[in-house]
C-alpha cells in the first residue's frame, strides 16, 4: 500500500491523497492480485496518508475475510510505529491515532505483520496511489474483473461494492 498526497506549504488544512493498495497471493486460492485505488480528502501531512492507506487496505483485508496478512509500507515511521508496545499512544503524529487504532480494530482476527520494504520496491502501490489522485473526480468506482477463477458475479466486487466506506472514495478495484 502507498499514498500519494498534493504538497502543501501550509500543513494546516486537510487535502487530498491518492491511495494505491495491492493485494497479492492472499490464502483463498482464487484472489491472485487485486488493485485498489481510491482517495481521502482528511490527509495532513504524508505519514497521515500513508496512515489512510494502511486503514483502508487494513478494512477491505477485514471485508474480503482474509487472515493472514503481510502489510508492506515504505515508511519507516509508520512501520516503527505499529511495532510500539502501544501504538496508538506512542504514534510519531498524535493525529494518527484515530487511523492506527480503526487499523487495529479492523485487524483483531486477522494474524498479521507490518514491514518496512526499500520504496523502489513499492513501486506498483505508488503508481496506484499516484493514478487515484489524478482520477479522483470519476463519479463511480470502476470494478474490472479478469481473475479466471472468479465466477460471475465477481466475489471481490461483491464484497467491496455495498461497503460505505466512510472517508474514503474507491476509484477503482480490478482482479487479475
Amino acid at each position: 500500500m502507498d499514498a500519494a498526497i498534493t504538497p502543501d506549504a501550509q500543513r494546516s488544512n486537510p487535502r487530498q491523497a491518492g491511495l494505491g493498495i495491492l493485494i497479492q497471493g492472499a490464502q483463498q486460492a482464487t484472489l491472485n492480485n487485486v488493485f485498489i485505488q481510491a482517495v481521502t480528502d482528511l490527509a495532513l501531512n504524508p505519514l497521515q496518508a500513508e496512515t489512510h492507506a494502511l486503514t483502508l487496505a487494513s478494512a477491505i483485508i477485514k471485508t474480503l475475510d482474509i487472515n493472514q496478512v503481510q502489510y508492506l509500507t515504505d515508511s519507516k515511521l509508520l512501520a516503527t510505529t505499529l511495532h510500539k508496545q502501544d501504538p496508538v499512544t506512542q504514534a510519531a503524529d498524535w493525529r494518527t491515532r484515530p487511523l492506527i487504532a480503526d487499523f487495529l480494530c479492523n485487524s483483531e482476527q486477522a494474524n498479521f505483520t507490518v514491514i518496512k520494504i526499500p520504496r523502489q520496491r513499492n513501486s506498483t502501490a505508488h503508481d496506484l496511489a499516484a493514478q487515484a489522485r489524478s482520477q479522483a473526480d470519476l463519479p463511480a468506482c470502476l470494478f474490472a474483473c479478469n481473475n479466471a477463477n472468479h465466477l460471475a458475479p465477481c466475489h471481490v466486487h461483491l464484497a467491496l461494492q455495498s461497503i460505505h466506506w466512510g472517508n474514503y472514495r474507491l476509484i477503482s478495484v480490478s482482479c487479475i
